[in-house]
């Protein structure tokens, strides 16, 4: 718009500015692509899911470490409590769980 005006009156001037002001605008266009590209590129990268898994299968639920353990899958179960057999030993990682103790 200001460029066809700057040739519609050509003693006004103006078409640097307007020269310029499409350039710029080109500019913001490409930076503001990049820096969202580079934001989608960053979140994916940063994402290190290794340790959402990382409690080793033992049979057993710890509602404590619920995404972690492999044991814990589907909803809440408040059975899980109490899914150690007694052995008569107590075992203090798995207090809730232990009947024992």
């Amino acid at each position: 718009m200001g460029l066809s005006t700057a040739a519609k009156q050509p003693d006004r001037g103006g078409r640097g500015l307007a020269i310029g002001g499409i350039v710029t605008g080109a500019l913001a266009i490409l930076a503001s692509i990049a820096f969202v590209l580079a934001v989608f590129v960053l979140a994916d990268s940063s994402g290190d899911l290794s340790e959402i898994n990382s409690d080793p299968s033992d049979g057993f639920c710890d509602q404590g470490r619920y995404l972690q353990d492999p044991d814990c899958s589907g909803s809440f179960d408040p059975d899980d409590l109490n899914s150690d057999p007694p052995d008569g030993f107590c075992d203090e990682d798995r207090f809730l769980q232990d009947p024992d103790c």
